[in-house]
């Protein structure tokens, strides 16, 4: 029988309001936590500027060793087709 795989959502920073170092900071914890994965999503509306889904997660796969990251929706529309397709 295969084991619960367990992962968290990370906290998005907005305005400012988390830094992207504390978000790799959760994404440690989760790590030592024994969670399988973390994830984020991507949310690129004009109106609530977030940081860039790849680029936070890129910061996590730096500083962590095992967890698995994942982007729970990815807007390709609003990518360059090269871009997407590495």
């Amino acid at each position: 029988m295969t084991p619960v795989q367990v992962g968290v959502f990370l906290p998005s920073p907005v305005d400012g309001e988390t830094a992207p170092a504390v978000v790799v900071d959760h994404a440690r914890h989760a790590e030592e936590l024994g969670l399988e994965s973390v994830w984020t999503g991507d949310h690129l509306i004009p109106a609530s500027p977030k940081y860039d889904s790849t680029l936070l997660l890129a910061a996590v796969a730096a500083t962590t060793e095992r967890v698995k990251i994942g982007i729970g929706v990815l807007i390709l529309s609003l990518r360059p087709v090269a871009w997407a397709a590495k």
